[in-house]
């Protein structure tokens, strides 16, 4: 399945993908239950060239997950990432499924610092799905021209921790004599491309290295990518769930394995059974349903009204045995409730019976089981989320 809303015009935000996803949310039973396989192929997402945070991403996440259907490849470069949307994919990481895990993540040209480039190499290599079992390839990052002020001293201290990292680069990578390939966690081409201060900065790349994106055999046009010299998406083009604005696709077999993080992603749309024309086609001035069938405007869509969700975060020290609350187990993807809370706890400052425990250190609490929650809340320090469901 892909996800292609790269380039939009006017470009999207968070508001935008929210809305989306809120579509998307509603369509994926279809989705899923005519092409069951995307459970394994998995999403391919290209939100690159927007202005979107972390609020799209993670709620984006979130639909992706509550479907079972994994997220194999995301490319969001040209956006307005920064650390927070870093605890979202190191939650992905851990959690994802151990027989699809993602091949790469391009979020070059954002705000990601020093220490959030440092938690993704280490999730990597810690998470224990990389080198990739089947393929024994490891996890292909793009994270150049982000806010880190020193790459060199990111991968001295992943040397330091034995994450093997590989900067695509004869001589510069983490071993005298790396292959690029065998034993490797994370591949970083470019990652020393730096704007910081003492570095190579944006006026020394050039314009062709600002502009490098992973290669592929594709034009491309507004809101879509066609393989070259191919017909533009339209009626004939059965086996494409949703409209070319959407640019949501769904191919009929599961994807061979390919060379894919040295640039070239193959795809090959699927002339199978179509589910019509109909899709979402949103921008910054709201959404439109473009209805199946005939052409004109269709029916005017409107998205669900979108309430922001309160997110409290808390800390327990060393040495803090009283978590300060009791809660219940949820189960089906949900996250745990509060069923009592301490005024005089840390937690009672910021939390009250009702709320969910989003987060433990950093990990989703809808995906884990009640021992596991329970093992969890053992820890110190333990950094906790409550907020809305």
């Amino acid at each position: 399945m892909h996800i292609e809303l790269q380039r939009r015009n006017p470009p999207m935000d968070n508001a935008d993908l929210l809305r989306f996803c809120d579509w998307l949310d509603e369509q994926m039973p279809l989705v899923v239950n005519h092409f069951p396989y995307v459970k394994k192929s998995g999403a391919y997402v290209d939100l690159s060239d927007n202005e979107i945070g972390t609020d799209g991403l993670d709620k984006l996440f979130q639909v992706l997950r509550g479907h079972r259907v994994p997220c194999v490849v995301l490319k969001a470069y040209r956006n307005s990432i920064d650390d927070s949307f870093v605890d979202t994919l190191v939650e992905y990481l851990y959690t994802q499924p151990e027989a699809f895990p993602m091949h790469g993540i391009h979020i070059s040209h954002n705000d990601i610092s020093d220490k959030g480039a440092f938690r993704l190499i280490r999730a990597a290599a810690q998470c224990g799905h990389y080198p990739r079992l089947t393929t024994r390839l490891p996890l292909w990052l793009r994270l150049e021209v982000n806010a880190l002020m020193n790459p060199q001293k990111v991968i001295k201290d992943a040397n330091d921790e034995g994450f093997t990292v590989c900067l695509m680069q004869d001589g510069l990578c983490s071993r005298e004599k790396c292959d690029h390939y065998s034993g490797v966690h994370v591949q970083l081409p470019y990652f020393l491309n730096q704007p910081a201060k003492g570095f190579a900065n944006l006026e020394q790349f050039g314009a062709s290295q600002r502009r490098q994106t992973w290669a592929a055999p594709y034009s491309s046009s507004q809101g879509t990518l066609a393989p070259k010299a191919a017909s533009p998406v339209g009626n004939s083009d059965a086996g494409t769930f949703g409209s070319p604005m959407l640019g949501v696709k769904v191919k009929a077999s599961p994807p061979t394995p390919s060379p894919e993080l040295a640039g070239q992603q193959q795809q090959e749309w699927w002339p199978g059974h179509g589910l019509g024309r109909g899709g979402w086609n949103g921008g910054k001035g709201g959404g439109r349903w473009a209805g199946g069938g005939g052409g004109g405007r269709g029916r005017m869509w409107q998205g669900k009204s979108l309430v922001a969700k309160v997110r409290k975060d808390v800390k327990l020290p060393e040495g803090q045995p009283d978590l300060g609350f009791q809660w219940r187990h949820v189960g089906d993807g949900n996250a745990p409730r509060l069923t009592s809370v301490a005024r005089s706890s840390f937690v009672g400052s910021v939390a009250k019976v009702g709320d969910c425990l989003l987060r433990v250190n950093g990990l989703d609490m809808a995906m884990m089981t009640e021992k596991q929650i329970t093992d969890l809340l053992k820890q110190r320090p333990l950094e906790l989320r409550f907020g809305d469901e």
